[in-house]
């Protein structure tokens, strides 16, 4: 691999998180975080190079979708907090994992282990 992720897995990350969001809303918070770190893992083993870069990418629909609730209903609620800090770190160590995981599979098959 030589290091560069393409255009289209931006994209993929990003509808990857708006189906994520879909999928995932109606569920516990910590059943929302859990599957966003599994999607970060995800793209961090496939694309190690820009492996906290996919926090972003994939969060970025559920905080914007967030955001513009809380601008319209006002004040913000506990659960909107939990999942405006939870989800992108979530997904960042997710990727951060994914990337670490690829990194020694990588090693242990150029050693011969």
């Amino acid at each position: 691999m030589d290091g560069k992720t393409p255009i289209l897995a931006y994209a993929l990350a990003f509808f990857g998180g708006i189906a994520a969001m879909f999928a995932f809303i109606d569920m516990a918070v910590f059943t929302l975080y859990l599957a966003y770190a599994v999607l970060g893992a995800l793209f961090g083993a496939v694309w190690p190079a820009t492996s906290w870069r996919w926090s972003v990418w994939i969060s970025v629909p559920l905080v914007a979708t967030i955001l513009a609730g809380v601008v319209l209903q006002g004040a913000p609620r506990v659960v909107d907090w939990l999942v405006l800090i939870g989800v992108p770190v979530f997904a960042g160590v997710g990727g951060y994992g994914g990337a670490q995981y690829r990194a020694r599979k990588d090693a242990a098959r150029v050693s011969g282990a």
